[in-house]
């Protein structure tokens, strides 16, 4: 465990914020998505629905699969920040640090990919249970 220091804080003030309360209103959530360039070739996009699934899916199923991309939708954004830090960064490190800065970051992004993957996973096995519901 640590504890950040009142100058990480102050840079970051959103470290004393609630990890599961705090959210951000549509348009707060848009500017801060179009500060940052997507990464060129990277698909931040969820994938498209299986329309036949889709067609059959109960009201509860049809909610439940717009919150899931919703969730996607939310958590691709966070690559557009991460991916330009990186950018930033490579050039500004002392090369001693660039190995254990960069680790940290492929971390970052490794658990934000298993999450979409995950996200994803859930969404195929709703459009299954639509399709075949003995699934």
């Amino acid at each position: 465990n640590w504890t950040p220091s009142p100058t990480l804080i102050q840079l970051i003030p959103t470290l004393e914020q609630a990890t599961f309360t705090s959210t951000l209103a549509a348009e707060e959530r848009i500017q801060v998505i179009e500060r940052y360039p997507p990464l060129h070739g990277f698909t931040y996009k969820a994938p498209a629905r299986v329309r036949e699934a889709t067609c059959l899916f109960r009201k509860r199923q049809a909610a439940e699969d717009a919150s899931l991309h919703n969730f996607q939708y939310n958590l691709s954004a966070v690559l557009h920040p991460l991916d330009v830090l990186g950018h930033m960064l490579l050039p500004l490190l002392q090369p001693d640090q660039v190995e254990h800065i960069f680790a940290t970051l492929n971390d970052i992004r490794t658990l934000i990919l298993h999450t979409e993957g995950t996200i994803n996973q859930a969404c195929n096995q709703l459009s299954l249970w639509a399709v075949n519901p003995s699934i």
